[in-house]
């Protein structure tokens, strides 16, 4: 068999793909071991009755999170909220909004509106909160509310591109609905 320069150009393809895909693998099994080791670690700090089980919490709910295992991190975000104390190295407001979004994710919208609203109750100005409200009035398809929540956003923040990005579509939207 001879080989010509498209054989070695169709050879250097397929190494190129192959090694693309190996980095690929490599990082999700580092990042899958590093997850497993921080639950672990975080798994030995609650075992050795680490003063300061409310953060604990709160960093395995984000792990399983991160994992995309909703069920794992909502456990863990509500025990946070259980055993939170003032000066526990997260604020009330991460925790609920973490809180909310997990019920959001999980099409649970009124526990969702229920924990992004005591977030703003807490603090009016929490533009991640009021964003991930927005989101979720837009999924029960209360587009009105959706707007008035995303305006809200950008008079504390206009530059927001979560805001600017959604209220964009959603009134572009309203109008290609006038227009039927």
């Amino acid at each position: 068999m001879i080989l010509n320069y498209n054989s070695f150009f169709y050879l250097f393809i397929l190494i190129i793909i192959l090694i693309f895909f190996i980095i690929k693998i490599y990082s999700q099994v580092f990042k899958f071991i590093k997850q497993e080791f921080y639950i672990y670690r975080l798994n030995n700090l609650l075992r050795n009755n680490y003063k300061n089980n409310c953060y604990i919490y709160f960093l395995l709910g984000v792990v399983y999170l991160d994992k995309a295992c909703l069920k794992q991190a909502l456990d863990f975000f509500i025990k946070s909220s259980n055993s939170y104390k003032d000066n526990a190295g997260v604020s009330l407001i991460q925790i609920y909004n973490s809180i909310g979004y997990v019920y959001m994710h999980i099409e649970e919208y009124n526990l969702a509106i229920k924990f992004f609203e005591k977030c703003i109750a807490i603090q009016p100005n929490y533009i991640i909160s009021i964003n991930n409200l927005a989101k979720v009035y837009e999924k029960i398809n209360n587009i009105k509310k959706a707007i008035d929540l995303y305006q809200l956003v950008l008079s504390y923040d206009n530059q927001n591109k979560t805001a600017i990005d959604r209220l964009n579509k959603l009134l572009a939207n309203k109008n290609l609905n006038r227009i039927k």
